[in-house]
């Protein structure tokens, strides 16, 4: 068979079934996930902004909605333009925190939900701290320490931070009667790092079973999220300085003061 005859003959297959990735010498058939991704590359599924059934802004944390709202206020954006200081409702609808008949969507609920675990169990943080360079093979040490961060995911970083500090060497440094302790990776750094793989990690049904994962080992912190490189980014351009966001709710920038 010729390629072209065997392109054919996979194109007939369809996406579902003739979509293959090549491992050694052998090809492999896509998984259910791996098709949707490829389907998904460069179009937008909107998973953040659909609503979540059953919930209402009653279930949304007052002081991380207030907060919220008074950091888009303070910070120049004409988003809250007309709305009255007050109407809390109407400005998370405007941010698509909440749908027009005032249900949470799934941003909006993740990120100022009194508890957004209630309905979606597995979307945490999972901090692991191993006792060596590898996943440990010794059934009496598995782990030196170990965290599922959950709550509303502003609240989860933040934990998820002070999890991996806390197991971090650190160096002091002494000047003349001062002395301070430096931490081997920089606080900011690992808060970047830990948001960006909330942020940008696929929120779609497929996936909403697996959590963010943070390893540290003794040599190097990995945090790991669900998805792939979306859109155009790949492993070679993925540092060139443009965005590309899988998530457009959920790439708005959230810190233990809100949903930015």
């Amino acid at each position: 068979m010729t390629d072209e005859e065997l392109q054919e003959h996979v194109v007939a297959q369809g996406l579902e079934r003739g979509s293959y990735k090549r491992v050694g010498d052998a090809d492999k058939r896509l998984t259910t996930y791996e098709v949707h991704l490829l389907r998904t590359r460069n179009v937008n599924d909107h998973a953040d902004r659909q609503p979540v059934g059953g919930r209402t802004f009653a279930d949304l944390d007052p002081d991380l909605v207030s907060r919220t709202v008074e950091r888009v206020r303070v910070s120049g954006s004409r988003a809250l333009t007309g709305l009255a200081p007050d109407d809390h409702v109407s400005a998370l609808q405007r941010l698509n925190a909440l749908t027009v008949d005032g249900t949470p969507t799934l941003a909006g609920y993740l990120a100022l939900g009194n508890y957004p675990q209630q309905e979606y169990p597995q979307l945490t943080i999972d901090v692991t701290v191993h006792p060596g360079t590898t996943n440990s093979q010794d059934p009496t040490v598995r782990f030196l320490d170990r965290r599922n961060c959950d709550g509303p995911l502003p609240q989860a970083i933040d934990d998820a931070v002070h999890t991996v500090m806390r197991n971090l060497r650190t160096r002091r440094i002494v000047e003349g009667t001062r002395g301070t302790d430096i931490p081997e990776i920089p606080e900011d750094v690992l808060r970047e790092a830990i948001a960006n793989a909330v942020m940008h990690r696929d929120y779609s049904h497929f996936v909403t079973g697996q959590q963010v994962a943070v390893n540290v080992y003794a040599d190097r912190v990995e945090v790991i999220n669900p998805g792939g490189f979306w859109g155009d980014r790949t492993k070679d351009n993925v540092t060139d300085g443009h965005s590309a966001s899988r998530s457009r709710e959920s790439c708005r920038r959230r810190s233990p003061g809100g949903y930015e």
